[in-house]
C-alpha cells in the first residue's frame, strides 16, 4: 500500500512509536520526532553505577493471548512470545501489625488466605474477590474509537456492562471509604493502601484483575529493551526516526499544520501531524496558547478534582535480598514536600535476576507518591541545586533507615543508586507538573476525548492523558486509533486485523 503523504509524529514514546507503526503500514511515509537522545518517554531505563533501573514496568496490560491489547503489542513488536514475559505471583503484598496481605494472582489461594486472616469479614472479602473475578473477564474494545464501534458491537458492550453492576458501582467509590467495610484491621490497612492518594476502588479492582487473569506481565529486561524493540519494529517498516530533535513549534496556514520547526531552526514539512505527547505542552507551548482543547485544559486548571500522580523514585541495590516482587508497610513518619509519609514499598526485581541480580545484589526501589499539589515544592527547590541535591539525599537516608527498621538483616547491605523527582520526569518528557499518570477518582467523570482540536484539521493527538486513569495500555491504543482517524480522514481503508478475539471486545 502506497500514498504519497508524510505523517510528522512529535514523541517517540509508545504511543508515537505505536501511530508511526500503524501509519506506515498503511503507506503513509513517517517522521518520527524525539527530543531525547534515546525512544521511550515515560517508559524508560538507565544505569547509574553500573547497574540498570527500570523507570515503568510494574505490569505491562494485555499480555494474554486472548486478550484484544495482545494483538496491538505483537504488531508493534512490544514482544515475539510469552516467553518473553514474567509473570510475577504478587500483584501487591501488605504488612500490618505483624499479618500479611497478598494480592496474589492465584486470586482465589488469596481468597482463602484473607479468609484465614480475617474470618469476621468473609462476607465482605468473598464480595471483593467476586468483583475480581468479574473485572478478570472485562475486554474493552480497543480496536478502534468507541464512536466508530458497529452498532452491533455497541449493543454488546453495553449489555455486557449491565451484566457486571460492579463495573460501574465501583468508579462511585474511593478506597479511603472502602476500607472501612472490614473489620479486620491488616485487611482495612491493605485496602486503604492499595492505590496512591484519592484513587478509587474501580481502578485499584481493574488493576488487580489483570494480574489475576494471567493478563499482566513484565518484560525479561524491563522498559528499556521493550521500547527498543518496538523502534527496531518502527525502523524495520522503513520508518524515519530523528533524535534530539526538540520541536518548538506547530505551524499552521488556514487550518492546516504545514510544518513544524525545531530547537535548531529545521523545519520539517507535513501533510499531517500526530502529537504524541502530553496535550497541555501541545496547547500551551507548541501552539502558543492560540486554540483552546477545553476537556484537556480544564483538567490541568482543577487539578485538585482532576488530580496526576508523580513520585520520587529511590532505587537501591540490596546484598542478599530474600524479598520477591515486594512489600508495603507503615514508617515512623517523615517530611516529603512539607508533607508526612508515614508507610512506603519496597519492589524488589528479584523477579527478573539475569537483568537486575549482580554479585548478590539485587535492584529495587521505594516509590513515594506526590500529587499536584506537592510539584511547586520542587519546582522552587530545584532553582537552588545544591538544596536539591540535598534533599533528594535526605530522603533516601529517610527511605533506607526505614528499611533497616523493618529489615535488620539488610542493615549495611543497602547502597542507594539515584534518585528522581517530579522535576525528573518534568525535564525529561515536558510532561505536566512531572506527572507520570493520572488519577481517576470517584469525584470525577472518565476522561476519553478523541484528540482533534478545534479548528485545526489534520493535527491529531495520541498519548495516555487522552484516557483517563492512563498507563501504557491507553497509550498504545490512543497511538493507533490516531492512525484509524487519518486513514479515514483519508478515505484509506484500514487494516483492522477483524479476528475472533475482535468479536469478543466486550466488557
Amino acid at each position: 500500500m502506497k500514498n504519497e503523504k508524510t505523517v510528522v509524529v512529535i514523541g517517540a514514546g509508545v504511543s508515537g512509536m505505536t501511530s508511526g507503526i500503524y501509519l506506515l503500514k498503511h503507506g503513509y511515509k513517517v517522521i518520527l520526532l524525539e527530543k531525547n537522545p534515546s525512544v521511550g518517554g515515560l517508559c524508560t531505563g538507565w544505569v547509574r553505577q553500573g547497574r540498570y533501573i527500570d523507570g515503568c514496568i510494574h505490569w505491562l496490560s494485555g499480555t494474554k493471548e486472548n486478550h484484544l491489547c495482545y494483538d496491538i503489542w505483537k504488531t508493534i513488536g512490544a514482544f515475539s512470545s510469552q516467553d518473553d514475559l514474567i509473570y510475577v505471583d504478587t500483584w501487591g503484598t501488605f504488612n500490618y501489625e505483624g499479618k500479611t496481605v497478598r494480592f496474589l494472582r492465584d486470586y482465589k489461594k488469596a481468597e482463602e488466605e484473607w479468609l484465614n486472616i480475617a474470618p469476621e469479614d468473609s462476607k465482605e472479602i468473598k464480595r471483593f474477590f467476586r468483583m475480581v473475578k468479574a473485572f478478570i473477564d472485562v475486554y474493552l474494545p480497543v480496536d478502534r474509537p468507541a464512536n466508530m464501534l458497529p452498532p452491533n458491537e455497541m449493543m454488546k458492550l453495553i449489555f455486557s456492562v449491565l451484566r457486571h453492576p460492579s463495573y460501574l458501582t465501583t468508579m462511585k467509590m474511593n478506597l479511603d471509604s472502602y476500607s472501612r467495610r472490614f473489620k479486620n484491621p491488616a485487611i482495612r490497612w491493605a485496602m486503604a493502601h492499595s492505590q496512591p492518594g484519592p484513587g478509587n476502588l474501580f481502578s485499584m479492582i481493574f488493576s488487580y484483575a489483570t494480574v489475576a487473569g494471567n493478563s499482566g506481565a513484565v518484560p525479561i529486561g524491563g522498559s528499556k529493551p521493550f521500547v527498543e524493540r518496538i523502534k527496531n519494529r518502527f525502523l524495520d517498516m522503513g520508518g524515519e526516526l530523528m533524535l534530539n530533535a526538540d520541536v518548538r513549534k506547530i505551524n499552521i496556514e488556514m487550518c492546516d499544520v504545514k510544518s513544524v520547526t525545531l530547537k535548531n531552526g529545521t523545519i520539517i514539512p507535513c501533510d499531517h501531524l500526530v502529537s504524541a505527547i502530553d496535550p497541555n505542552y501541545t496547547l500551551d507551548v507548541l501552539l502558543d496558547n492560540k486554540y483552546l482543547y477545553e476537556p484537556i485544559q480544564k483538567r490541568k486548571k482543577d487539578y485538585f478534582k482532576y488530580p496526576t500522580i508523580s513520585s520520587i523514585l529511590v532505587t537501591y541495590e540490596v546484598e542478599d535480598m530474600k524479598l520477591y516482587a515486594g512489600n508495603t508497610f507503615p514508617v515512623e513518619p517523615f517530611l516529603v514536600a512539607g508533607k508526612q509519609v508515614d508507610y512506603m514499598g519496597i519492589r524488589s526485581y528479584s523477579y527478573d535476576p539475569l537483568t537486575f541480580v549482580k554479585d548478590n545484589k539485587t535492584v529495587c526501589h521505594t516509590l513515594i507518591d506526590q500529587f499536584d499539589s506537592d510539584y511547586f515544592y520542587w519546582e522552587k527547590l530545584y532553582q537552588d541545586k545544591a538544596a536539591y541535591r540535598a534533599e533528594k539525599n535526605r530522603i533516601s537516608n529517610e527511605v533506607v533507615s526505614r528499611i533497616e527498621k523493618q529489615y535488620p538483616e539488610y542493615k549495611g547491605k543497602i547502597n542507594v543508586l539515584d534518585v528522581f523527582t517530579p522535576m525528573t520526569l518534568k525535564r525529561y518528557t515536558n510532561v505536566t507538573r512531572g506527572a507520570y499518570m493520572g488519577l481517576f477518582t470517584e469525584k470525577q467523570p472518565r476522561l476519553t476525548v478523541n484528540g482533534r482540536i478545534p479548528g485545526i484539521n489534520n493535527l491529531f493527538l495520541a498519548s495516555q492523558w487522552l484516557e483517563g486513569p492512563g498507563g501504557l495500555p491507553f497509550a498504545v491504543q490512543t497511538g493507533k486509533y490516531a492512525a484509524i482517524r487519518i486513514c479515514k480522514q483519508d478515505r484509506i481503508k484500514f487494516d483492522y486485523q477483524k479476528s475472533a478475539l475482535y468479536k469478543k471486545a466486550i466488557v
